[in-house]
């Protein structure tokens, strides 16, 4: 998703369409590239925003990859997972896709 700034779209996610597996793995940490490029995920209650609460005014949550706002600090909540849930997602900042090619479903958000 590209942000719009006076009407106009920064190309932001065009840039990020562009760049190579290794500007990619250079940009990002092996956990980061692990989980945004690979489909990966980390092990529940280990991630370091599973216990992080923002007040409801301190903003959003924005990818790692590209920094587009994902989520408002008011949509998460805990859900008892063990990862960040939200309740709710920026208008076109999240796509996803379901996975049944191991035999359970899995549905991946990107």
């Amino acid at each position: 998703m590209s942000k719009k700034i006076d009407g106009k779209t920064d190309g932001k996610a065009d840039e990020n369409k562009r760049k190579t597996e290794a500007e990619w793995k250079d940009q990002l940490t092996d956990a980061e590239y692990y989980v945004l490029r690979q489909k990966g995920t980390e092990p529940a209650g280990t991630g370091k925003l599973e216990k992080f609460y923002p007040t409801k005014d301190e903003g959003h949550f924005v990818c790692a990859g590209c920094a587009n706002p994902l989520y408002s600090a008011s949509a998460k909540f805990d859900s008892g997972c063990g990862w960040p849930a939200f309740d709710k997602c920026y208008t076109g900042s999240i796509n996803t896709h379901v996975d049944d090619s191991l035999g359970v479903r899995t549905f991946y958000f990107f």
